[in-house]
Formats: structure tokens, sequence, C-alpha cells
């Protein structure tokens, strides 16, 4: 079966560990210049310049593929001095690895260890060893590690080569999990089944856990491991899933089972997610029928009040005071403030935030909302206590506070402590030489897991020159990274780069958009990565789903001919202020309801908006009943403030771009975002 380049390059991969290797660091000592340098004062000697190396690399990877082996063989030989010269030796191994023996893996291993290609290499291996049943074979490489299928096959192989023992007790926290396995691990709990391992305790746990994960369908398959009896209550409990309110029907749970209370709070937690009083009034019914312990009836308060206060309920704060003392832990602290706050009883909101966790109370947030109760009651001289050490803060609360004092933000940027000399050293790394060669071919993913290798075991001075490094080769998705990694945080040019800085100047200027705002929504949504991909499938600078991307380009009377196309820079952010203009207008200019839209989509934000009267926008930000919408915004909001000081601007305070938040005159849909874009 042939294979195209990418797919080639797409096995490449893994995770390992990094340590010099003395045989290639002469050849991996890279950056561009020195490459470049290296390649003339060869010429004479008859070496090859870097360009005929990387033009004989790509050659040969052409001849691989279509199976001319002889020329292969030629181009690789004549490549031995390259830095890439280990992805040629591992194509060939992959490509044949049917007719490998485990001296040829061995080898590799050995020649090569410290490169992305020995753990995908192993994983290739192990895996033919395991269709070939050759176990003992398999014991010798494997190696611990993460992934599902090779732990169930490593212990399938335990127990095939008598080492039972070692084997069945890691399997039952394989087992008790609330989603299907990966096929590999059917042997393993067959083995473990037959020799006794598996009863009807451990089958019931599992299907908990499925039905809580909402995988209604493998506890149907997994009622098969049960006695007649029991099936019922399995399918009762997956009716129960569709239809909630069948708890209420006392006949269909007439008898005693030890999963019947189990299958009711399922039930109540289920229906609240669709309308919490009516939860609670069928919480009340059951109560008086059925004897729930007291772990379940705080499972069932916590469920309801949690759902009242996402929905912002009305009677949310009267909720959380009838929670029994057991019920409290952070996620209860965390939406009992906020759902004082988005009542507006400030005195309630400020008893709950003095009871806080420690932990919790010293957090940015909590100081911030302490200083906004106490100035709300009119407290203005302790409110500003709080504000004054937080308003020297470079984040969200910290401009916040700083807004309410009426004082500068302070927005410090120290350079990386590192030196030339340090950075040209890191070069010398064979991981971040093939990773630079790599970028120079466009491969970046490839590129990307050589460095992820090269600084797995960094120290921070280590790290902070890596940062350096890679900000210096404009790779600012890695270089952001690695700061991060490094938990430096003051060197504002590698952490907030303007990157593309025509393209959105000119793109936030023809929509009429601030580009500090565009800079920090491409900071937030990609950090600068032109082929980032979510697992939602959102793709490039901006983060368009193919899709909505799709619908934009319709509008603007652009061709988009694939999802792919969606990774040019150009295209995407073309595309990305494009709708960001559409959702601005959408939301009468609301920055904040925009920012929102633009990660959540425009109908969820409009159903997050006040039922009546208006919200101040910091108080409706905290109230967003998503986590990952509430950060999102959040940071869009500071990245913005740090972009404008980068543009050479005077940062605008967040208060004068956070409008109160009123009611909508009507639900906004991705289509009425279209309208306004075609209409624009």
């Amino acid at each position: 079966m042939s294979m195209t380049p990418s797919a080639l390059f797409a096995v490449v991969g893994g995770k390992s560990v990094v340590r010099a290797s003395s045989a290639i660091v002469l050849a991996a000592a890279i950056g561009l210049t020195h490459l470049m340098a290296v390649a003339e004062d060869s010429v004479d000697s008859g070496a090859k310049t870097l360009a005929e190396q990387r033009a004989a690399f790509l050659e040969a990877e052409k001849a691989l593929l279509r199976g001319d082996h002889e020329r292969f063989s030629k181009l690789k030989e004549e490549s031995s001095d390259y830095v890439l010269y280990p992805y040629l030796e591992y194509w060939e191994l992959r490509r044949y690895l049917s007719q490998a023996s485990s001296d040829d893996v061995d080898n590799f291993i050995k020649r090569f260890p410290d490169t992305p290609m020995v753990d995908n290499l192993r994983s290739a291996w192990l895996r033919l060893l395991a269709r070939r049943e050759q176990w003992a074979e398999y014991l010798k490489f494997h190696k611990p590690t993460r992934n599902t299928s090779a732990q169930c096959r490593e212990l399938l192989a335990l127990i095939k080569t008598g080492k039972a023992g070692r084997a069945y007790p890691r399997v039952k926290k394989l087992w008790l999990v609330g989603h299907s396995q990966p096929r590999a691990c059917d042997p393993l709990f067959t083995a473990w089944r037959d020799a006794g391992h598996l009863n009807s305790d451990l089958v019931w746990q599992r299907i908990s856990l499925s039905m809580k994960k909402g995988n209604a369908g493998l506890a149907r398959y997994l009622a098969g491991f049960l006695e007649d009896k029991d099936r019922h209550w399995v399918d009762l409990w997956r009716e129960v899933y569709k239809k909630p309110k069948r708890i209420l029907d006392f006949a269909r749970f007439r008898g005693s089972h030890p999963m019947r209370e189990a299958i009711l709070v399922y039930g109540v937690e289920r229906l609240a997610r669709k309308d919490a009083l009516d939860a609670v009034h069928s919480w009340k019914k059951l109560q008086k029928r059925y004897r729930f312990t007291p772990a379940q009836r705080i499972e069932v308060d916590r469920a309801i009040v949690l759902r009242m206060a996402r929905s912002d309920h009305p009677e949310a704060v009267e909720a959380f005071r009838a929670l029994s003392a057991e019920a409290l832990d952070d996620e209860i602290h965390e939406w009992r403030v906020r759902s004082a706050l988005q009542a507006g009883d400030w005195k309630q909101a400020l008893e709950w935030i003095k009871s806080l966790p420690d932990a919790m109370a010293q957090s940015e947030r909590y100081r911030y909302w302490r200083g906004r109760c106490l100035e709300e009651l009119g407290q203005p001289h302790g409110a500003r206590k709080y504000f004054a050490g937080l308003s020297l803060a470079r984040s969200y609360y910290g401009f916040l506070a700083a807004d309410r004092l009426g004082v500068g933000y302070r927005i410090d940027h120290e350079p990386l402590p590192v030196t030339e000399s340090e950075v040209e050293a890191l070069k010398r790394i064979p991981g971040m030489g093939r990773a630079y060669e790599l970028l120079q071919l466009d491969r970046t993913l490839d590129a990307r897991r050589e460095w992820r290798d090269a600084i797995a075991d960094m120290n921070k001075r280590q790290l902070m020159r890596a940062a350096k490094l890679a900000h210096s080769w404009q790779w600012h998705d890695r270089a952001i990274a690695t700061v991060a990694k490094a938990h430096h945080w003051d060197d504002l040019d590698t952490r907030f780069p303007l990157a593309h800085a025509q393209r959105v100047s000119e793109q936030a200027g023809k929509r009429g958009l601030d580009v500090a705002w565009v800079f920090a929504l491409l900071r937030q949504e990609s950090a600068f990565a032109e082929d980032a991909r979510s697992p939602a499938g959102a793709m490039g600078l901006m983060q368009l789903m193919p899709r909505t991307a799709k619908s934009v380009a319709k509008e603007l009377k652009t061709r988009l001919h694939s999802k792919n196309d969606l990774l040019s820079a150009d295209l995407n952010i073309r595309l990305g202020t494009a709708y960001l203009r559409g959702v601005y207008d959408r939301f009468d200019d609301n920055m904040v309801l925009a920012t929102a839209a633009y990660n959540a989509g425009p109908h969820r934000v409009s159903s997050w908006l006040p039922e009546q009267g208006e919200m101040a926008a910091d108080v409706w930000v905290e109230s967003i009943p998503f986590r990952e919408t509430r950060d999102y915004v959040r940071r869009v909001l500071t990245y913005t403030a740090i972009y404008e000081q980068r543009l050479g601007r005077t940062p605008t305070r967040l208060q004068e771009r956070m409008h109160s938040i009123g009611k909508a005159a009507k639900r906004i849909t991705q289509a009425d975002v279209l309208n306004a874009i075609k209409a624009g």
C-alpha cells in the first residue's frame, strides 16, 4: 500500500526523553546562517550544499514511496550527514516493518534514541508483535505508556507469558470507565472474565459510570453480563435517561433492588437539566416513598441548586442558603457567590466570600469581588484596600481594580534573561536542529514533535533560552508555550507577538475593528499557529469552523475550495475578521458580548442575557455558565489592553469597553450574523 509524504510524516511523533546524541550533534548544530556557512565551507571538499541536501532528502522520500529502493538507498547514503537523516532510516524501516526483525528495530532505537520516531516505531512494532502473538518479545519492547490500547496489550502479554498475577489487579482500573475501551482491550477483558474476576458489582459500577457519561448504548451491552432479573433495571435506567419523568411512574419501580435509588437519583439530576423546579417537586415526592442515603440526598441537592445557578434562576440564592454544610465544596462556594452577584444581593455575596476557604479567598477574583461588594454596600474605604494591591497586577481583575481606583495599568515588560551565546548553544541540541530544518521544509507538525521532546526535561533557565530561540525563528506558538512552561510571564515581546501585523491591520481596518482586539483574539484562539486545529474541528489562526467559514466566504463572494484553505493566514484572517464584525454588529457593538459569541456562538450568548433590566458587564462575565467562555472573555479583554500597549497606544480602560448588558430584543442566531456580514 502506497503512502503520501504527508501520511508518512503523520506517523512521526510520540514522546521520548531527550538525551544528547554525540553521533549527530555536529550535523544538528544548525541555525540557518550556521548551516549555510557549513555548506559553503564544505563545497570545495565535495560535500553537498544545504540546498542539495534538502533536495536529495525530498527525492529520497519520493523514491521510497514509489518503491524505487535502489534510488532510495543511493540517496540515503548520500544524505548520511544531513540533519534529517534519521527520518530516512525511520521511513525505510516502517515501510518494510513486516519484514524486519527485533534486532532491526532495536538497532534503530539505539542509534537514534533522542528522536520522536523511536516511540512511533516502538508502537508500530508492538502492534505487529501482538498480531503475531509473540508475547515474550512484546514484553521486551514494551515501555510504560498512557495509551490504553498499549496498556491492554501489555497486560494480555503478561497473562499469556504466565505472569497473570501481575496483570489481573491492573485490569479493574481499565474496566471501570464510563466509555467503551479500544478493541485491543477485548481479549484482555475476556481473559480476565474467564479467570473469574468479573462480578455483578463491577458490572453495575461500570453501568453507573456509563449512564453518568450518557453512554446508554454501552450500558445496554454491559447488561448482557448480568442475570436476567437484573437486566430489567438497566432497561429502566435507559428509559429514565430518555424520559426523566419516568421516575414518577412508581409502578415501574415496584420491588426492591440495590440500584433502584441510584436510578431515581440519576433521574432527578437528569430532570434538573431541563427544569430545576420540576426536579425539586419530583425530588420531594420521591423522598416520601423511598429511602435515600445521606450521600444521595446531598448529590441531588447539589445537582439541583447548581442547575438553578447556571440558568440564573431567581430562587437560586435561596436554594443555596438552604443547602446543608455537608454539600459545600469549591464548586458550590464558587456558584453561590456567583448567584448572589447575579441577583444583585451584594450583602449575601460578601458573606459568602468571607466564608471561602483561604486559597479561594486570596485569589485575584475574590479579592476583586470583595472590593466590589464593599463598594456597592457604601464602604469605599474598605473597597480601596482590596483594589489597591490588586491594581498592580497585569491581569483581568488587576485592570478592573485599577479602573475602580482610576489609576493606570501596570503592563511592564521584562525581557527573558538569556544571552545570545546561551541561545546559540541551544541550537546544538539535535532535536532543536531537526525542528528547525523541518520548519524550513514546511513540516510543522513534525517540527513540533521534535521541539516537544527537546524541551521535555529542560529546567527553567533552559526553557527560557528555548523560548527565545523559538521567538527568533518567528515560531510564535512554540515560543509562547515554552515561555509559559518556564513560568516567566513578563517578556511581553515573546508572549504577545505582533505576528501577521500587516494582514491583521489591513483586515481590522477594513472591517472597522480595533486591531488590538483582533490581535488578542488571534493570541487566544491559536497563539499564532497557522495550522492550529481544535478537537471540535476549528481551524487556523482565528479557529474558524469549516461550516461557518464556508458561509462567511459565500457572503464575501470568496471561494473556499476545501477546509484546508483555512490554514492560509490571509484567508483565515479575512474570514475571521468578517465574522467578528458580523457578531459585533448583531450585538450592538458590545465588545464583551461579541467576544463571548465568537467563542460560544451567538445563540448561546443570547440565551445568557438578563431576562429583564441591565447587568454590570463584570457581573455578567462572572456569571457566564461555561467556564471555557468565562476564561476566554477575561483573557481576550486582558490581552486587548496588552496589545494596545504593544502597538504604542495608551490602553483603553476595560471599564470603557465593558458596556452594561441588557436584554436582547430577540435571540440572535448564526443566520443573523451572516446577514450582518452581507449587509456590511
